[in-house]
């Protein structure tokens, strides 16, 4: 008897009536727009590798765990502020090296060697002490592994460890710990009681290859992004002592094209400085952010001077793509409740800065502080507005992603007719977002599926097939208006 579920209905098969299972058609899954990274010199953390800790107290674990420095700038863009998912490739130098101790007894012979999880000179800041093990061995011991400063204390301990030669061996493991790569055992022997500071921890030399690396090589910097479209933003720490790295990163911009570049000037430059620097880095996938700002650390709550950059980023993220992160409404304005004060006032100088293609921070007529106007650094007309470039990188991708599977399908109408459906459904939603939570939800105004011109026989037998949508973004209400006719004489209409 055939079966009742038939995946082909061949000739072989029995008259009858049978049910076919056939796959669904093609849908396209929006894709998330909150995915930024940090290329920034982080006091901790593994480097010249792009790591996803998976959650904000993982990031800080990996790349400033309690009791290293909090206060440099790196660790300051990171916090004060919202990340629905953030990654972070940490800048260090070529020459970099992980600090070491060891563990010896008594008399000088040296019976463990540690060496820290990561390059840098706050590995020298780990102290490693022993201490009598708890199971009352003699000659067993207790490590026990601390870094500890004002911005707290992370501390791994070790208990019953054995290397006199006597017993069963056993030797710290170090897997999961936040500070320590390897304990390498050299003579047995009992380690002298006492506390050991790890040393000769290097940062090496940072020079501007190390943010942007080399296009292709997947060594240093942005060059580590290319191959994750997974990401939406992209920003740094203070670079401004590095020529290069900004224009390093916009054109990563071009390499990649489906994510956002958040960068900034110097300190203290005025604005008329702004104006001239961002000229230099016209895309419509960067975001040149102007002023600095001010930040209150998470150690001592002293306030330092860092770059805009991280807060524009950290707003698209939690944003819809089609909402501005100028949009004054109460949702926007309090992502930047971290920020204690700007370095500067720019409210006489924002419409020349939109202007030059800079989104400005400036305070707001409410309280807090907002974006002047969300724009990128292109100049070319129709092109300027962030949220236009932001939507076509999630309406492209999110196609991209699903049609995936269709490669190499035959090129017929079933299979096209299936592309066309799902870019309708999909577009559809969008177009009802605009009616339904513009706020929250991404949006278009309205669009159509013309025939594409594209698909002619030729074209289709090389290989190629188009959908071609035309879509209307939605623009933004950044001139609000009353128009008023009153006084004494005015006539009001019967209502």
């Amino acid at each position: 008897m055939p079966q009742l579920f038939q995946s082909y209905i061949s000739p072989s098969l029995p008259r009858g009536v049978y049910a076919v299972s056939t796959p669904p058609p093609a849908s396209i899954t929006p894709t998330g727009t909150g995915n930024s990274i940090a290329v920034a010199q982080f006091p901790w953390g593994p480097a010249k590798t792009l790591t996803y800790p998976g959650s904000m107290p993982a990031f800080w674990a990996t790349f400033a765990p309690a009791g290293m420095t909090r206060t440099g700038g790196a660790h300051l863009s990171t916090i004060r502020k919202g990340w629905p998912s953030l990654g972070g490739v940490r800048v260090i130098g070529p020459t970099a090296a992980a600090a070491t101790c060891v563990l010896q007894t008594s008399g000088a012979a040296t019976v463990l060697t540690l060496t820290a999880l990561y390059p840098g000179t706050q590995g020298n800041s780990i102290i490693a002490t022993i201490a009598a093990a708890s199971d009352g061995v003699s000659g067993h011991y207790k490590l026990t592994v601390q870094v500890s400063s004002a911005s707290g204390t992370t501390t791994e301990i070790y208990d019953n460890n054995n290397q006199t030669g006597t017993g069963t061996a056993a030797l710290p493991n170090f897997t999961g710990s936040l500070l320590i790569a390897s304990g390498v055992a050299g003579t047995n022997g009992t380690i002298a009681n006492g506390a050991t500071t790890m040393s000769s921890g290097t940062n090496g030399t940072v020079a501007a290859l190390q943010y942007i690396g080399t296009p292709g090589a997947n060594d240093y910097g942005f060059a580590l992004l290319e191959a994750d479209n997974t990401i939406d933003g992209i920003f740094t720490d203070d670079n401004s002592g590095l020529s290069g790295v900004n224009a390093g990163l916009v054109a990563h911009l071009a390499i990649t094209q489906d994510r956002i570049g958040y960068l900034s000037g110097v300190a203290g430059q005025t604005a008329a400085q702004a104006q001239t620097d961002v000229a230099n880095y016209r895309s419509v996938n960067a975001v040149y952010v102007d002023p600095w700002v001010m930040v209150a650390d998470d150690t001592t709550g002293a306030v330092s001077n860092q770059p805009g950059a991280c807060w524009a980023a950290s707003v698209a993220a939690q944003i819809p793509p089609s909402l501005s992160i100028s949009a004054r409404m109460a949702t926007v304005g309090n992502l930047l409740r971290g920020i204690s004060s700007l370095e500067a006032n720019r409210s006489f100088n924002k419409a020349a800065n939109t202007a030059a293609g800079i989104a400005t921070l400036i305070p707001g007529n409410q309280g807090g502080y907002t974006f002047e106007a969300g724009v990128n650094t292109s100049l070319v007309s129709g092109q300027t507005n962030l949220t236009r470039t932001r939507m076509g990188i999630y309406i492209a991708r999110s196609a991209v992603n699903a049609w995936y599977p269709y490669v190499d399908a035959p090129s017929v109408p079933f299979f096209q007719q299936d592309l066309i459906n799902s870019a309708f459904s999909f577009l559809s939603t969008l177009r009802q977002n605009s009616k339904t939570n513009p706020a929250v939800l991404p949006y278009i105004v309205n669009f159509d599926m013309p025939v594409s011109g594209l698909n002619t026989a030729a074209y289709i037998a090389a290989g190629g097939y188009d959908v071609a949508a035309n879509i209307q973004i939605g623009a933004n209400m950044s001139r609000i208006s009353l128009s008023l006719t009153y006084g004494e004489t005015v006539t009001i209409a019967a209502t």
